[in-house]
Order: structure tokens, then C-alpha cells, then sequence
């Protein structure tokens, strides 16, 4: 049961490690478990064209320009706080929901995503995964899933307008 793994975390010290977060960043993961649970009801809802339209859209509208870009540090550490709300939520953690909400909360930093499907085969099964690549080609994938996974194709969210 989803809601006992959830009780169990919070017992073994989740809160304490949740409440040792600065206040943005608590914000973040909290919007993040919130846009996860989003996804997960989007992608049982519509096709994944559907949502990814709908991505694509959003990330268009918000202003991407080449100022006031986030540091590489803080798009490491916004990945890693959806990451970390997707493990600690009542779903299972997916791939596919992550790299849709740090699109998300990337478009609203000013920064250009692709979405990354790739493939890899073990033991004779083909197992799938996603992440996101920033324009200048920055990967927020782990480096053993880079490795490990061949991208069949990339899929841009949104383009940097360099003007700006």
C-alpha cells in the first residue's frame, strides 16, 4: 500500500531531512509532488501526444530569454528535488512524470528542454526511459542512464528566443 511506504518514510526521519530544506526549496518539492500527482492523472487521462502538446505549449508561453538564466547548480538541484518528490510521493517514482515536471519547472526558470526517450535492452527485455537535455546539450539524466540507454529520438519543449 502507497500510504503505508508513506507513513514508513516519515517515521525513518523523511520529515526531518524534508524540514532541513531551505524554504525554497521546500517550495519547490512541495510543487513538485503537487505537478507529479498532475502528470500521473494527465497521462491516465489523455494520450502521451496529448500531454506532450499541452508541455510543449507551456513551455513556449514562458519567457525563455538568455537572461538571468538559472545557474547549472540550481537546474541540478531543482532535477534532484523532483526526483526526490517522485521517490517520497504515493506513486511509484517514473521517469517519464519526472522529465514532464522539470520541463515544466524549467520553462519557468527560462530554460530550453528537449525530451529524451531512450531504450536499452537487458536480459533479453527492452526497458524505456526519459529525460530532459537542456539546449547547449547539458543532460539532466544520471550518468549511468546515459550510458546504459540509446535515445530513439528527441522531442523540443521549447526554444531559447536569443533576442530577448
Amino acid at each position: 500500500n502507497p500510504w503505508h511506504r508513506l507513513i514508513r518514510e516519515i517515521r525513518a526521519g523523511a520529515l526531518k531531512k524534508f524540514l532541513r530544506l531551505s524554504v525554497q526549496e521546500r517550495r519547490t518539492y512541495l510543487k513538485a509532488s503537487a505537478l507529479l500527482l498532475l502528470a500521473e492523472c494527465s497521462l491516465s487521462l489523455w494520450s502521451f501526444q496529448t500531454i506532450l502538446k499541452m508541455l510543449q505549449k507551456r513551455c513556449a508561453s514562458s519567457q525563455l530569454t538568455s537572461r538571468h538564466l538559472p545557474r547549472p547548480e540550481e537546474l541540478a538541484n531543482l532535477t534532484r528535488l523532483v526526483e526526490l518528490a517522485d521517490c517520497h510521493g504515493c506513486l511509484r517514482p517514473s521517469c517519464l512524470r519526472q522529465a514532464s515536471v522539470a520541463a515544466w519547472l524549467f520553462s519557468g526558470r527560462g530554460m530550453a528542454t528537449s525530451l529524451l526517450i531512450g531504450v536499452a535492452k537487458e536480459d533479453g527485455r527492452l526497458r524505456a526511459h526519459a529525460w530532459l537535455e537542456e539546449e547547449a546539450g547539458t543532460s539532466f539524466a544520471s550518468p549511468a542512464a546515459e550510458t546504459e540507454f540509446v535515445a530513439l529520438g528527441r522531442i523540443p519543449l521549447s526554444q531559447r528566443n536569443r533576442a530577448g
